[in-house]
């Protein structure tokens, strides 16, 4: 007997998802699916002889996409889902300096261990691997995936004889990666300007773009940083991915504060003795208990 239904179980891995980019402050969407009978029924029969037990499986019975709001984030999100689930394949298209095209994200995990449960179970065919797969993309290609999917990848006999019509679809994608990395610079920039204003908030709100548990400095981190502009530098240099992953190695969830971030970078990459004293004792112990011996 099935304790959980293929939709119950792409609901609890999206949301076990969700919790581990939340852990870190990340500004994402997750959608979630599973593959009714009729859909699984339909993928053998288009590819006959495709799939079969003892060779290849189909993988993507449950299905997680992850749109993120900036694309340095993708990397990042890559190497957490890997510390977290036990990973079968990563498909990732390299990029082609001569031509244009939609690239993938697609990486393939095994069900985990808790459900105890076979995906094959749930289907009339052998054909399923215990496993899912999770798309990473941009919200900008978020949107534009989403229309080529339907009206293009479904309809392929509609863009036969039409190849410059399906290159400038292609071209619009181009634009949406050029502009979501314009984005990211314009949010560096905004940083650097209030970093030189000693707008210390809308310094670190722009220099990491997170979905920060309020939004406001305690004072007398205001009034520090006021005073030691050379931390407030390191701070606004400092590498945003590598205080990522190790808040993420932390055995205890950390609010994601201004506060807190302060503090952190400067227990893993600043070492400023005098932002150490202002750490909260709470967070100096916890921090502490993690470290190796």
């Amino acid at each position: 007997m099935n304790l959980y239904s293929t939709s119950s179980i792409a609901k609890s891995i999206a949301q076990e998802i969700e919790s581990i980019l939340y852990g870190v402050g990340l500004l994402f969407r997750v959608f979630y699916r599973s593959k009714q009978n009729k859909s699984v029924a339909d993928k053998i029969s288009r590819n006959p002889g495709k799939y079969s037990k003892g060779k290849k499986l189909i993988q993507d019975v449950i299905g997680i996409r992850i749109a993120l709001y900036f694309p340095d984030d993708v990397d990042l999100v890559v190497t957490l889902l890997k510390s977290h689930f036990n990973n079968i394949e990563i498909v990732k298209d390299a990029p082609d300096v001569f031509s244009f095209g939609p690239s993938r994200l697609n990486m393939v995990f095994s069900i985990p261990t808790e459900y105890d449960t076979s995906l094959s179970n749930y289907y009339n065919t052998d054909c399923i691997d215990n496993t899912f797969e999770v798309q990473v993309r941009t919200i900008l290609s978020e949107g534009w995936h989403e229309v080529e999917h339907d009206l293009r990848y479904k309809c392929k006999n509609d863009w036969e004889s039409f190849d410059n019509l399906s290159r400038m679809l292609n071209g619009v994608l181009a634009s949406l990666e050029t502009s979501e990395w314009t984005m990211v610079k314009i949010f560096e920039s905004l940083a650097w300007q209030h970093y030189k204003l000693k707008q210390w908030e809308s310094m670190l709100r722009n220099k990491f773009r997170l979905n920060f548990q309020g939004s406001h400095l305690s004072e007398e981190l205001i009034n520090l940083l006021n005073t030691k502009q050379e931390l407030a530098k390191q701070l606004f240099r400092s590498n945003r991915q590598f205080v990522l992953l190790k808040i993420h190695a932390q055995t205890h969830n950390l609010p994601i504060t201004m506060d807190n971030i302060c503090h952190l970078t400067n227990f893993f990459e600043i070492f400023s003795e005098e932002l150490m004293e202002l750490m909260p004792d709470a967070l100096h112990r916890l921090l502490l208990g993690n470290e190796a011996p």
